[in-house]
């Protein structure tokens, strides 16, 4: 979806989003930048880092973090959204390639 269906990266927006709302920390941030540079330049253990990433979540409702992520898209990611974007998934769709 990254530069496809939005203008920028979901991961760098949602963590810039998590911090602006107090829900993760300046260490957090700077983690995930690292692990993103290491899954750049393909030296990055995907099973590990999602471990990692998702540890933070532990103990959170669930309705709670739909909540968050539903805010998160409303007040950012529908802003990032490229106007052909729509037309280019009902064509993936049409040629069998969607869900």
């Amino acid at each position: 979806m990254d530069k496809t269906l939005i203008a920028g990266n979901s991961g760098v927006s949602f963590m810039r989003y998590s911090l602006y709302r107090g829900k993760t920390t300046h260490w957090q941030v700077l983690k995930s930048i690292v692990h993103y540079l290491r899954y750049r330049y393909d030296f990055l253990d995907m099973e590990k880092a999602y471990r990692d990433s998702l540890r933070p979540l532990a103990g959170i409702r669930e309705e709670e973090l739909m909540q968050f992520c539903q805010e998160w898209f409303d007040e950012v990611v529908r802003n990032l959204i490229y106007p052909e974007a729509q037309d280019f998934v009902l064509r993936h769709r049409n040629q069998g390639k969607g869900w």
